[in-house]
C-alpha cells in the first residue's frame, strides 16, 4: 500500500466529508479547551472553593 501525506489523503473525501471533517475538528478543539478550563478550576472545586473567592 502507498503512503499518503494528510493533505492528498483529505483530497479522497468529497467536499461534504471535508466540510464534516473539518467541523468534527473543530469541535474536539472546542471540547478541548473546555476540558482545560475544567482541570484549571478543579483544585477550587474540589477545596470547596467559589469562582470568585479568592
Amino acid at each position: 500500500m502507498k503512503n499518503l501525506n494528510i493533505s492528498k489523503a483529505f483530497e479522497l473525501f468529497s467536499p461534504y466529508k471535508q466540510k464534516e471533517f473539518i467541523e468534527y475538528i473543530d469541535t474536539a478543539k472546542q471540547e478541548k479547551t473546555k476540558l482545560d478550563r475544567l482541570e484549571k478550576i478543579k483544585p477550587m472545586i474540589l477545596d470547596g472553593k467559589g469562582l470568585n473567592d479568592k
